[in-house]
């Protein structure tokens, strides 16, 4: 997910799209499937929401951690 996630602009973090996180398991339905999540139920929708949040919070912590060991050398 990280290498897609970076720009020509190594200094500026850039976000993967959605698609491109829940694109590899099919599609959004499959992405919920995977996580055991029913697509017709509200509240696991929000639950697919929160760790579609939480997979691109992590690429954003991991990106920073590279900025940090890249700045540090």
């Amino acid at each position: 997910m990280s290498s897609k996630s970076q720009s020509k602009n190594e200094d500026q973090h850039v976000p993967p799209s959605n698609n491109s996180i829940y694109g590899p398991y099919g599609g959004w339905t499959g992405f919920m499937h995977s996580y055991g999540l029913k697509p017709w139920d509200n509240d696991d929708v929000e639950e697919a929401k929160a760790i579609l949040a939480e997979m691109k919070k992590m690429d954003r912590l991991d990106w920073e951690e590279a900025q940090k060991n890249k700045n540090s050398k």
